[in-house]
């Protein structure tokens, strides 16, 4: 065979066994018998052109040099579709399948907003009661005493996280409202009460 059938025979036996190199764990032994047939296949090819047509041979060279990234990117590209790269690119889980307790996380994730009362003091964790239920909380960092109103905030992990409730103010009722402004009528009209406080 002449030298540049064997340029060309070697350049294809390279790309070949760099793509077997992808598909085959071989240590990189398939790799160094790839170079060796890239390098031979260059020698045939200065041998075949590089006195007669040096055209030929710097075209062969380009050709080398553009199918070696190629030949590599093509093999990877098809890799994770073989039964091998299946195997060894694993594929990430789904959401539903990865959240641990999904019915128990959307339980918790519901009672945020409720209120109910401390059970035991918060160091800061400890337990409350809520709709009748003895519940894991914690506070925000602070301690609150035992028998506190306290808030869920939010949920950290499988744990509630609550804040001492602030009572609301309470209106007076319009009947005490109305019983003030007599006292203070009858106050006025009294005449043993009539001075000023400076």
């Amino acid at each position: 065979m002449s030298p540049d059938g064997w340029a060309i025979l070697l350049l294809m036996a390279g790309m070949a066994l760099i793509i077997a190199e992808v598909f085959i764990p071989s240590g990189g032994l398939i790799s160094i018998a790839a170079a060796i047939a890239l390098v031979l296949s260059l020698v045939c090819a200065w041998w075949a052109w590089y006195a007669r047509l040096p055209l030929y041979f710097w075209g062969f060279v380009v050709f080398e040099a553009g199918m070696l990234p190629l030949t590599i990117s093509v093999a990877l590209w098809i890799w994770p579709n073989t039964p091998i790269g299946r195997k060894a690119m694993l594929e990430a889980p789904l959401a539903a399948d990865s959240t641990a307790f999904p019915d128990e996380s959307a339980k918790i994730q519901s009672l945020v907003g409720k209120s109910g009362k401390t059970d035991t003091i918060l160091n800061p964790a400890g337990m409350m009661k809520l709709d009748g239920q003895r519940l894991h909380c914690q506070s925000e960092g602070m301690i609150i005493e035992s028998g506190a109103p306290v808030t869920v905030v939010s949920v950290r992990g499988q744990r509630l996280v609550v804040r001492r409730s602030t009572p609301s103010v309470e209106h007076p009722e319009p009947a005490n409202l109305n019983a003030a402004k007599s006292s203070e009528s009858t106050r006025a009209s009294d005449p043993l009460l009539d001075f000023e406080l400076e």
